[in-house]
């Protein structure tokens, strides 16, 4: 097991043990946080409240824990993983403080603590569409690296790399060229000068670090390669402020540990074995995954097309309006989910509850109201069956809420459990304040219509229309 996972390679170099401390350690960060979600349990099934992701739409069937037993078993692997972070960190203390090491058993069992954390971080990713964001692939794209590969230090830099290039790449669109994205915002930068100029700079300056700071990397001056991950864990520190902390956190807990001693370039020392396959073709993926989405006609930040191959980008202000009208027999349901756009600073995050979703709604049977009708409230039909529950629409953040398949993925389960006559489905988006309204989703009839998702291309169902 320990020539398996390259257990005495990560003996041999503290940087490594504190990767693998890190990287436990967000993995707690990450089971914590989920505990309480009903979407990862039999209670999101039966109150339709889970997003299945493409391709596996059918490993919803194997969450069998009720809400009691999924949150003691996401306690559980918790407790593991602040184990897992104790049992890498031990060591590099004993180092620190010139003292015997506990050894390679301790890291082995936090190397085992960690592959176990990947497997149920991996599986709850793919079951649930909502937790698709960049801080969550981040996280999965580094542990992997660092699980599978021989030469773990070079292999964990050059995933570090794929991710700062992929989220340049992300940022190449219309409103982030323009300055846009955080112009449109109240407060723009947090902290910083307001002027549209200086904006539309920082956006550039950014991009710009992520584009060429990684190649530095591969330097013969020690001075570049220095000042390249010096501003990354700079820019990192500032992004709390605009993102939140879990984005960040993963990335600082990889960047810090995986540059430390940073006296030659990346590719120094580096000796090529048949080991290694795995990794160049894992690298390979990641680097070429984030160009793909780039071929796919269309704004694919309205459309969406492609963000499971890279590091997507948020718009700092996104808006979007979705309408269904659902028909069964007598029974008609319309039903409007409004998120709206940002009307506090990103700083603020207290007032952001001011721009919280709007959920309005209204029932009727044979043309007669449906008196105490609630579309904030799941709605069951009349074998005690989910059809409705806007916490779907109103948990995802700005990267997910405007997303189609987020309104695919309810509208293929909803036609499968309940079977309407009739499907009617509009999604009106927005990026920025400034930017034009798009008519992104308008189908007739859903069910019968019965859209394929094309998570490599352009699915002709999704539209990107500029409204007047």
């Amino acid at each position: 097991m320990s020539d398996l996972l390259g257990v005495r390679e990560v003996e041999g170099d503290v940087r490594l043990q504190l990767l693998l401390a890190g990287l436990n350690l967000y993995a707690y960060i990450s089971f914590a946080g989920m505990i309480d979600n009903p979407a990862y349990s039999t209670l999101g099934t039966h109150t339709f409240n889970f997003v299945p992701m493409w391709p596996v739409e059918g490993l919803r069937r194997l969450v069998v824990l009720d809400q009691f037993w999924t949150n003691a078993w996401l306690a559980l692997l918790s407790l593991a993983s602040v184990l897992g972070f104790f049992l890498a960190a031990l060591p590099a203390a004993a180092k620190a403080a010139g003292r015997p090491s506990p050894g390679e058993a301790s890291l082995r069992w936090s190397m085992l603590i960690l592959a176990f954390a990947f497997a149920n971080t991996a599986f709850y990713y793919l079951q649930e569409f909502r937790l698709m964001q960049p801080f969550k692939h981040a996280q999965l794209f580094v542990t992997f690296s660092f699980l599978v590969s021989r030469s773990k230090l070079f292999f964990v830099r050059l995933t570090l790399l794929c991710c700062y290039l992929d989220a340049a790449y992300t940022k190449m669109t219309p409103s982030w060229l323009a300055g846009e994205a955080f112009n449109s915002t109240p407060d723009k930068l947090p902290l910083l000068p307001k002027s549209d100029g200086f904006v539309l700079a920082a956006g550039w300056a950014l991009m710009a670090l992520e584009l060429v700071g990684p190649w530095l990397w591969f330097s013969s001056r020690a001075g570049l390669r220095k000042l390249s991950v010096r501003l990354l864990v700079l820019f990192h520190l500032y992004s709390t402020t605009l993102v939140g902390w879990t984005y960040p956190a993963i990335m600082l807990l990889a960047l810090v540990p995986a540059f430390l001693d940073f006296d030659r370039p990346i590719h120094a020392g580096y000796r090529w074995n048949r080991r290694h396959v795995p990794s160049w073709l894992f690298i390979a993926a990641l680097f070429f995954g984030g160009l793909w989405p780039a071929f796919i006609p269309g704004p694919i930040l309205l459309t969406g097309e492609g963000r499971w191959l890279r590091m997507f980008m948020f718009e700092a202000n996104r808006s979007a309006l979705f309408t269904a009208e659902i028909v069964k027999g007598g029974r008609r349901m319309e039903l409007e989910v409004e998120r709206p756009a940002r009307s506090v600073s990103m700083f603020d995050y207290e007032g952001q509850a001011t721009t919280q979703a709007i959920v309005r709604g209204r029932c009727e049977v044979d043309g007669r109201p449906v008196p105490g009708f609630d579309p904030t409230r799941t709605v069951f039909d009349e074998s005690g069956t989910a059809i409705w529950n806007p916490q779907v629409f109103t948990s995802g953040e700005s990267a997910v809420f405007g997303d189609p398949y987020l309104y695919w993925a309810y509208g293929k389960e909803l036609c499968r459990r309940y079977r309407p006559d009739r499907l009617r489905m509009r999604l009106l988006s927005r990026l920025n304040r400034t930017g034009p309204r798009y008519r992104v989703l308008d189908i007739d009839d859903f069910c019968v219509l019965d859209p394929a998702y094309d998570p490599l291309g352009h699915n002709p169902w999704i539209r990107y229309e500029a409204l007047p």
